[in-house]
């Protein structure tokens, strides 16, 4: 009847209207994880883009004023361009492992699911997004800043395996546990700072060195005088004959 192909109509109008719904529900909450992701990919890379900026930016322009007030402009202005590429390098580099893990991780998250990919989606973002540091160039490695990561890293590895449920973890980081562990950690650092500094001031950086030197509270010639005698009673070959010792030392003097 009439009234019954009616009814059907409806029925038939409110079913599509229900899955019409449905799919603008769904097609919204995807639309709205996807904006999500990318804003958060967004994010990181303008920060850490920043960072860098900020950072190597004031590095070199307080750098340029030192040497301008020292006297040293030739030096400042044969420096300008290096100077410009390093900032643009250092904004490149942490703006790209910013985003570049983010960018992964969330990747990972879709793909392979939140819950599958909890344990190990970070380490695998870390280690590609670690690559960015190329962007710095070859010409000059950066131990410095890679040494530093992998203190970080190590420390947060051995803080994460105090509570984990691992017995093999707990057994690594079992040192961390120990009464004054801090400062024996102190006095390792410390004792091997000062070894480099007196027995092999080269393999240290030169600003660093220079720091030393200056906040040390001794003259230079007595620095010296100290590196030549520890080098004639370790018996280092390489080290100064007695003949071209300091003239604060005697020469012919068994120490």
């Amino acid at each position: 009847s009439a009234q019954t192909r009616t009814m059907r109509t409806m029925d038939d109008a409110e079913d599509r209207g229900g899955l019409l719904r449905e799919v603008e529900k769904a097609t919204t909450s995807v639309g709205d994880e996807d904006r999500r992701a990318l804003e958060r990919v967004w994010n990181a890379t303008v920060r850490g883009g920043s960072i860098g900026f900020i950072l190597r930016g004031g590095f070199v322009s307080f750098s340029a004023l030192t040497s301008v007030f020292l006297g040293r402009k030739k030096r400042a202005e044969a420096k300008g361009p290096s100077s410009i590429v390093s900032v643009l390098r250092w904004t490149a580099f942490l703006g790209s492992l910013g985003g570049s893990y983010v960018a992964l991780d969330e990747g990972l998250l879709r793909i392979v699911g939140k819950q599958k990919s909890r344990k190990w989606r970070g380490l695998v973002s870390g280690t590609v997004a670690g690559s960015s540091i190329c962007l710095l160039g070859r010409k000059d490695p950066q131990y410095a800043i890679a040494i530093y990561v992998a203190l970080r890293a190590l420390w947060l590895f051995l803080r994460r395996s105090r509570r984990s449920t691992s017995k093999l973890l707990r057994t690594v980081s079992a040192p961390l546990e120990v009464r004054h562990a801090d400062v024996l950690v102190m006095c390792l650092s410390c004792t091997q700072i000062l070894y480099a500094w007196l027995l092999e001031p080269k393999t240290l950086p030169r600003t660093y060195s220079k720091f030393l030197d200056k906040h040390c509270g001794k003259p230079e010639w007595m620095i010296q005088a100290f590196r030549e005698m520890i080098q004639h009673n370790s018996g280092n070959p390489l080290g100064p004959p007695s003949s071209h010792w300091h003239r604060l030392v005697p020469a012919r003097l068994e120490h």
